[in-house]
């Protein structure tokens, strides 16, 4: 399934980036039934989702995994669960511990559309360990500015990794030059006034990947300004294994109904 000859770039790239974006990893006919299978879970599953939580706000349409079934989609089951995926990114992050993450709302994959001026997917850490987001559809309306990835791969130190998300937004990384008043060069980033320099943004088109340290990275999609549709199938991976490093977030983005937090 995997094309193994690009792995040694990638584990480079992710040695030195923290994130790398790829589109010559899943072979053709694989990608082709993730995006049938992604679209057709959005069109039975997909609810709407505008809420604020833990300092950033969020407007997009999602489907949980506790949608996506191995009987109704085996592809997004199956590509979840495959070992041999797992193998690659073992091997890209040089984490042996690595294996698929079993959160119920977040697997075997969960799914994000945004398709209005404003959607967006606020600044936010994942209490997944990794996260693979696959482009399954990108039409940009005429002169889209919005809707890239933004990327802070090294907000998190190394000794907060495995704290609960509140306790990981209160200690970013000292290298960040947090500023006291916001400027021209700075960013709101969940309350901090971050410097731009740190902050990486993707642009990206459909069947476009990218993989990240979902705990670590400060990471968002900023709104579109557009009527353009952009839907991600997102798959999570964990080297801890107990749950003890999920809190709520999963549950209260991905469970039905609307909600102010």
């Amino acid at each position: 399934m995997i094309n193994k000859n690009v792995l040694n770039e990638l584990r480079q790239t992710f040695k030195q980036n923290r994130v790398i974006k790829f589109n010559n990893l899943i072979p053709r006919n694989i990608m082709d039934l993730i995006k049938k299978e992604c679209h057709e879970a959005l069109d039975n599953h997909g609810h709407f989702k505008d809420f604020t939580m833990n300092y950033s706000t969020r407007k997009l349409s999602v489907v949980s995994g506790q949608d996506i079934t191995a009987l109704k989609y085996p592809t997004l089951y199956n590509f979840a669960i495959s070992e041999e995926v797992a193998d690659a990114f073992r091997f890209i992050t040089d984490n042996t511990k690595l294996k698929y993450g079993i959160q119920p709302n977040l697997f075997p994959c969960h799914i994000n559309y945004q398709n209005s001026p404003t959607f967006h997917h606020g600044w936010h850490l994942d209490d997944a360990g990794y996260k693979l987001v696959i482009t399954t559809l990108w039409q940009p309306g005429s002169n889209e500015k919005g809707g890239q990835v933004g990327l802070i791969t090294n907000f998190v130190p190394d000794h907060m990794l495995l704290k609960p998300v509140k306790q990981r937004l209160l200690v970013p990384n000292s290298d960040l030059e947090i500023q006291k008043e916001a400027s021209q060069n700075t960013e709101d980033v969940c309350n901090y006034n971050v410097n731009k320099k740190h902050i990486q943004v993707i642009d990206y088109q459909e069947d476009d990947c990218y993989f990240m340290e979902g705990r670590r990275s400060m990471h968002c999609v900023y709104p579109l300004t557009n009527n353009t549709r952009r839907v991600t199938a997102c798959f999570s991976f964990d080297d801890v294994h107990d749950g003890s490093n999920y809190q709520e977030s999963a549950d209260l983005l991905y469970q039905e109904g609307d909600l102010k937090i």
